[in-house]
């Protein structure tokens, strides 16, 4: 029978106790060289997996489609859609896209988020600064004058959009009349 203290594997363990034991900053030493390869190595496997290393779509191009027409195309290439910015632009359709980020062609991640820049489907809004209250007798026929300018105007690009735009022919002058009353 083999004694406890002779065998091979008691021996290594007597080793590294007495060695912990009277040189701690060597051990310690040792344990990082040992242990800071191995913890890199494993957080290089994560950042592969959480980054989807290796799996690539390339951004279709959906320039000139409709909103809708464009979001389906991108869902298909597993991309996300945001509205970036909008325009207002008589000589375009509303909803059609005018601008991409990334550009057309461009290869990334799937699940990237693609930026579309839209024409609007109404006219800018505006902020009437024209004061209701505490106005005095001689500043409310300018105001008026002020506020019905921009309602006449209003009318004016309503009406321009109808006559020369064909393509743009969506609303009647009864929908305008409800809409600007």
């Amino acid at each position: 029978m083999t004694d406890k203290n002779t065998h091979p594997n008691n021996k290594v363990q007597g080793l590294a106790k007495r060695l912990w034991k009277q040189h701690p900053i060597l051990s310690n030493a040792i344990l990082m060289v040992v242990a800071i390869p191995v913890m890199v190595y494993i957080g290089l496997l994560f950042v592969d997996l959480w980054t989807h290393h290796g799996a690539k779509t390339v951004v279709p191009n959906v320039k000139d489609l409709i909103y809708n027409e464009a979001m389906a195309v991108l869902d298909e290439a597993d991309l996300q859609t945001v509205i970036g910015d909008s325009i207002y632009d008589l000589s375009k359709r509303p909803g059609q896209v005018v601008d991409v980020y990334p550009k057309p062609g461009a290869v990334v991640k799937p699940g990237r988020e693609v930026y579309l820049t839209i024409v609007s489907f109404s006219p800018q809004q505006f902020v009437l600064d024209v004061p209701l209250t505490d106005t005095s007798s001689k500043q409310c026929p300018t105001l008026s004058r002020t506020v019905y300018a921009i309602y006449i105007w209003s009318w004016c690009q309503a009406i321009t959009k109808i006559l020369c735009c064909p393509s743009r022919r969506t609303a009647s002058l009864s929908d305008l009349e409800t809409k600007y009353r």
